[in-house]
């Protein structure tokens, strides 16, 4: 059996090089039908999906397949295609399935660049990125999955405003890239777009996870929020957020690691994800002294009293901003005039307290409005 099956992926492979080398030459499969039954086949793909039977046949789908069969079978991969689609021109589509959580936001959000949507209950983040965002992640390992400019503007967006960050899209370090021209036509996200983003998901992880199932997500414990979304607000917050600031970015992206660790099973990284929204709240008061004086160095006792001046409606911002300030402290010296302990004395409140301080504050920093409903 062990023979006939290796017999048989050596043969799928045979055939899939040599459609790829001709798809190189006349930009076409030679048997487009028998790649799809190949890989369908492979895979134990759904044949009654049509989108992912049509995927079967995608250029970067029989790549990447052809690389995992040139991988089991210790064969060199001959083929110059991978290139090839590197030169693609115009945007890559990435596709994020959102991870099961409390408290997931529970409706459709759409903009020029990015998409926030569900089929079968299943959230996706599907966004359009430029290569050279896409080749920026690669310089460095990221903690959250070499995430990417226009995924911190949407999950921000979406996790930030609604009940000043009660809402979580969590995301994993897997995903997939593919160039728009070969994921669809339209170059827009239409009704469509959900489902092929499924498809092409579905596709990948069997592909690179044929072996090993921590990609695939067996049980589904989503809680959808769905009240009180305000999405003028958000509108305006995603409107705002500049994806080239990278001062806005760092401070987004700091508070979306605070979320991450602070929703870990067992509280354990509970000190991390305070020590990532106190760094995330200084990249807040950055962001406000920059709205406040323009290009003045950053001054932290004049932003506060300016903060003071402003949220009239929080008179105690200026105090946990302070006490964020000696806290963090303890977090970052491991022996501090603060602190004698060998641990930093944390409660749920210098999270939760602060965590919407954070909100409240970036959301002013970016759109010049108030997060709250407020009259003065």
């Amino acid at each position: 059996m062990q023979w006939f099956m290796r017999e048989y992926v050596k043969k799928s492979f045979e055939i899939l090089v040599e459609n790829l080398q001709h798809y190189s030459k006349y930009s076409r499969f030679k048997n487009e039908e028998q790649v799809k039954r190949i890989v369908v086949k492979e895979l134990e793909l759904p044949i009654g999906d049509k989108f992912i039977f049509e995927y079967a046949s995608n250029l970067v789908i029989v790549v990447n397949l052809a690389l995992k069969l040139s991988g089991e079978l210790r064969e060199p991969f001959k083929t110059d295609l991978v290139k090839k689609i590197n030169k693609l021109p115009g945007s890559v589509i990435r596709i994020r399935r959102i991870q099961p959580s409390n408290y997931v936001f529970g409706l459709n959000f759409k903009t020029n660049n990015s998409l926030y949507t569900f089929t079968n209950g299943i959230p996706y983040l599907i966004t359009r990125n430029s290569k050279r965002m896409i080749d920026e992640t690669d310089l460095t390992e990221l903690s959250l999955g070499k995430i990417l400019r226009e995924e911190v503007k949407m999950i921000s967006s979406l996790s930030f405003i609604m009940s000043y960050g009660s809402c979580n899209l969590p995301i994993n370090q897997f995903f997939c890239d593919i160039p728009e021209t070969l994921f669809h036509k339209s170059k827009k996200f239409d009704d469509e777009t959900v489902f092929r983003a499924a498809a092409i998901h579905h596709i990948y992880s069997l592909i690179w996870s044929r072996d090993d199932n921590e990609f695939l997500l067996s049980e589904n414990k989503y809680t959808f929020r769905t009240e009180k979304i305000d999405f003028k607000k958000i509108r305006l917050y995603n409107k705002s957020f500049k994806i080239l600031d990278n001062l806005s970015l760092r401070t987004a992206f700091l508070l979306i690691k605070a979320k991450t660790l602070s929703s870990s099973s067992g509280y354990i990284f509970q000190e991390d994800a305070c020590a990532n929204l106190f760094f995330g709240l200084e990249g807040c008061l950055r962001l406000l002294n920059r709205r406040f004086f323009g290009g003045e160095n950053f001054n932290f006792k004049k932003t506060i009293q300016m903060v003071e001046t402003v949220f009239q409606y929080a008179p105690g911002y200026s105090y946990l901003l302070e006490d964020a300030y000696m806290k963090r402290t303890n977090i970052v010296h491991p022996e501090s005039k603060f602190n004698e302990k060998w641990f930093p004395i944390l409660y749920a409140d210098d999270y939760y307290e602060n965590l919407e301080m954070a909100v409240d504050l970036l959301y002013h920093a970016l759109t010049g409005d108030f997060l709250k409903d407020v009259e003065f």
